[in-house]
């Protein structure tokens, strides 16, 4: 479900607010390195050894898509700390670029599995796969 002003800012400003009226403290811009169960809650533990303890705590750290805006795989530790089990991450969503050439060919720009990066992979609308190196 989108929020109506179809707009992801508009899910950002509703969870502020709901923070202010529940009085949440929230901390931010902090690089979690550990998370572990305490009676009667947690402790969480930041990489420059500060310690926060909460009753509640939201793992929400993306997957591994992309390090470069911070999604590096540090959550499949942390909820591994927590003792969930980690299944093999595969990819879902990925960014595909498609051009039509002629009538015969669809040309799609990204990387599958087993090819090289860099590579082309060529598909006649017949389905049969062509792939230049």
């Amino acid at each position: 479900m989108y929020p109506r002003s179809k707009q992801a800012k508009s899910v950002q400003e509703a969870l502020l607010q709901e923070i202010q009226r529940l009085s949440v403290t929230l901390v931010m811009e902090k690089q979690v390195k550990r998370i572990e169960m305490t009676d009667p809650g947690f402790l969480v533990t930041t990489a420059d050894k500060e310690t926060f303890t909460a009753g509640s705590v939201i793992l929400a750290c993306g997957g591994k898509a992309s390090a470069i805006r911070g999604s590096r795989g540090d959550g499949y530790y942390l909820a591994s700390c927590l003792g969930h089990e980690i299944a093999e991450p595969v990819p879902a969503l990925v960014q595909l670029h498609a051009a039509s050439f002629g009538k015969k060919w669809l040309r799609v720009f990204g990387q599958m599995p087993g090819s090289r990066p860099g590579s082309t992979i060529r598909r006649p609308l017949s389905g049969r796969e062509n792939y230049d190196h």
